[in-house]
């Protein structure tokens, strides 16, 4: 099971739990979720759109390709006070508005799945820190 507690823009205070189940009948090297590093996401400011890039992840030797459904996107803590939520409708990319300056921690599950098995890679997290805007 993979439980995440987040803030839901529209309903507040939310909890969800993915069961995540995976058999194949032979071995198989399963997905790896790739967010790269937090040293790939520097320079943002308050007050810009963070795009998040998970297409590097690998899918593994076993099975199907990852599809757009294959990746599932997390916006697992921000600075308090902030609204942002994350876009993640480009399956293997990902958007945030950053309105508030501190740092933003994303996570990314990828798995394929076709008609005889279901792999799921482990989590991977990045923080990325948004700096104040500057003063104009």
């Amino acid at each position: 099971f993979l439980k995440v507690d987040y803030e839901h823009p529209l309903i507040g205070q939310t909890e969800e739990v993915f069961q995540l189940n995976g058999y194949s009948e032979q071995e198989c090297l399963v997905p790896i979720a790739d967010l790269g590093s937090t040293g790939d996401y520097q320079g943002y400011t308050a007050g810009s759109t963070v795009v998040v890039n998970g297409c590097a992840s690998d899918e593994g030797d076993c099975g199907d390709p990852i599809y757009a459904n294959g990746y599932v996107w997390l916006l697992l803590d921000k600075p308090e006070g902030s609204a942002a939520h994350l876009n993640t409708e480009a399956s293997c990319t990902g958007a945030f508005f950053a309105d508030q300056a501190g740092t933003y921690t994303v996570g990314l599950v990828v798995y394929e799945a076709s008609s005889a098995m279901f792999l799921q890679s482990d989590p991977a997290t990045v923080d990325i820190v948004v700096a104040e805007a500057p003063e104009e």
